[in-house]
């Protein structure tokens, strides 16, 4: 039996700096890892009731430390995306190196620019069992569309008609994978409520649910 684990990891792995948090509940059924990097409106700290629930129904958890760094001037939102991409795959080898981990089914969860970068770094690791973004996604080829063959859910949080339809488009070039979108909007009757944070939660946590055991039982 493996019992609760919350460690705060700084390390340099295979020469790549990696910074977080990892909870583990005794029994995990699989980790899911967290990247956010603030945008409309979204800050840091957002992810805290779908780390709660993810705990509760024993899925580890590792929420990335990603702090906007110095970038080219001309590139700011490539280098930024790059970087977070990096750390993502950086991240899933260190749990794929680790002895408690090594063998439990891993997610991706991105939201702001951390949706772009989830679902780049799903096209470099065919291996990831699901991704869940949310936020707006763009600048993808058809191309490396393609190359995603994770169960990806995209969510969309209050968001505005055209760019709910620039999502269906993209939508249908992931060819290769299981994929949904869903916008999640709240009612409007409760104000400063959690209303949409549920709805986030909830969904998530089914993609999850449905997407990562199902590798356990055909392993």
């Amino acid at each position: 039996m493996v019992l609760p684990i919350q460690h705060q990891i700084k390390v340099s792995f295979r020469g790549y700096p990696l910074s977080g948090t990892l909870k583990l509940p005794s029994k995990a059924r699989g980790v899911v890892i967290i990247i956010q990097a603030a945008q409309k409106g979204r800050q840091f700290g957002d992810n805290k009731l779908l780390i709660e629930h993810l705990q509760k129904n024993y899925f580890g958890t590792f929420e990335l430390d990603f702090k906007p760094q110095k970038t080219n001037s001309h590139y700011p939102e490539f280098n930024e995306n790059y970087i977070m991409t990096s750390t993502l795959i950086t991240a899933t080898a260190y749990l794929q190196d680790l002895a408690v981990t090594k063998d439990l089914p891993i997610g991706f969860f991105g939201a702001g620019n951390g949706a772009e970068a989830v679902l780049r770094a799903a096209t470099y690791l065919p291996q990831v069992n699901a991704v869940v973004t949310l936020g707006e996604i763009n600048g993808f080829s058809r191309e490396e569309l393609a190359l995603v063959k994770s169960p990806t859910l995209l969510l969309l949080e209050n968001t505005e008609y055209e760019v709910f339809k620039n999502m269906i488009k993209l939508v249908d070039k992931l060819k290769k994978c299981p994929r949904k979108l869903e916008l999640v909007t709240d009612s409007g009757d409760y104000p400063n409520s959690n209303e949409n944070k549920v709805m986030i939660t909830l969904e998530t946590y089914e993609w999850f649910q449905k997407n990562m055991m199902s590798a356990v039982f055909h392993t």
